[in-house]
């Protein structure tokens, strides 16, 4: 396999016939895996990406992943905060009040 940073340029930026010259493409994020053939490193000249080793796509996409779970937890915590303000709002706390 050909692991590769890419950026995705959307239209013409993997083709038909690009499928029929390079079978096995995956795209996750800005890495590309693909088949390793001769099609499939000059399609990588081609969209001005860089050649990455095993290691380095590891550790890109594992950033990635990270990165995505901190967004995720964050937007999670953001939604538990604005659902539990208005539970408070909407709290009636005049039964506690007559007491006094």
């Amino acid at each position: 396999m050909i692991y590769a940073q890419v950026t995705n340029t959307g239209s013409g930026f993997y083709t038909h016939e690009d499928r029929v010259k390079i079978p096995d493409f995956s795209l996750h994020g800005d890495v590309a895996i693909l088949t390793d053939n001769a099609d499939a490193t000059k399609w990588v000249e081609r969209v001005k990406g860089t050649i990455l080793t095993k290691a380095e796509t590891n550790t890109k996409l594992e950033d990635a992943f990270d990165a995505g779970k901190t967004a995720r937890v964050a937007e999670i915590q953001a939604e538990l905060t604005a659902e539990q303000a208005k539970a408070f709002d909407s709290t009636d706390f005049s039964s506690d009040l007559a007491g006094t």
